[in-house]
C-alpha cells in the first residue's frame, strides 16, 4: 500500500512537472508557458504590424470581415470572431474608421477555378464611402499551433498591399474556441 502511495505521488509530481515544462515558442522566438499567453496582446501586435507595413493613416476606411478557416471561406469559429473583434478594436484605437460587415452577408466570396475572390460588388457595398482597404484573415489548424494570416486588400484592384503571419498555441482555450475536443491538462499535445 505504501509503495502505491509513493508511486502515485511521484507520478502526479512528474506529470505536473511535464506540463509546467511545456513551452510554446512563437514565430519570433518568444517563449511562453504552454497555457500562459495573451491572445489579445498577440492579435494587437499582429494588427499593429499590419498597420505599419501598409502605411495606414487615421481616417482611412476599412471594411472588416471575419477571420475564416483557410479550407472553407464560409466557415468561421468563436476564435475567428473573437480575433476579428480585437482587430476592429485595434484599428479603431489607431483612429482608423471601420465598417463592420460581419453581421451581414454583404461581402460575397466566390470561387473560380479553385481560387477565391471578393465579388466586384465590394466597391458598391458602402455607398458614398471611399473604402481604402478590405481586411481579410484566415486561420489554419496544425497539430500544436493555429496559424493565422491577416491581409489588407485594395477593393478596386484586389491587390494585397500588406500581410502578416503569426501563430497561436493550440492549448485548451484555443481548442474550445475552435470547437475541438479538449485535452487533459496533464497531456498537452506534442
Amino acid at each position: 500500500m505504501k509503495n502505491r502511495v509513493i508511486f502515485f505521488t511521484l507520478l502526479l509530481f512528474f506529470m505536473g512537472c511535464a506540463q509546467n515544462s511545456r513551452v510554446f515558442i512563437d514565430e519570433n522566438g518568444n517563449a511562453y508557458q504552454y497555457g500562459n499567453f495573451n491572445l489579445i496582446q498577440k492579435v494587437q501586435q499582429a494588427t499593429n504590424l499590419l498597420i505599419s507595413k501598409s502605411n495606414l493613416k487615421p481616417d482611412n476606411l476599412i471594411i472588416l470581415t471575419t477571420i475564416v478557416d483557410i479550407d472553407n471561406f464560409k466557415k468561421t469559429s468563436q476564435l475567428g470572431r473573437t480575433i476579428s473583434e480585437e482587430v476592429a478594436k485595434t484599428f479603431i484605437d489607431k483612429g482608423i474608421k471601420v465598417i463592420d460587415l460581419r453581421a451581414t452577408n454583404s461581402v460575397i466570396i466566390k470561387q473560380r477555378n479553385g481560387s477565391f475572390y471578393l465579388t466586384r460588388d465590394a466597391k458598391y457595398l458602402v455607398k458614398g464611402a471611399e473604402t481604402n482597404y478590405i481586411f481579410f484573415g484566415t486561420y489554419s489548424i496544425g497539430h500544436t499551433s493555429v496559424y493565422l494570416t491577416f491581409k489588407l486588400i485594395n477593393p478596386e484592384t484586389h491587390i494585397v498591399i500588406s500581410a502578416v503571419n503569426f501563430q497561436l498555441p493550440l492549448n485548451n482555450d484555443i481548442r474550445k474556441m475552435l470547437g475541438l475536443k479538449l485535452l487533459s491538462p496533464y497531456y498537452p499535445p506534442l
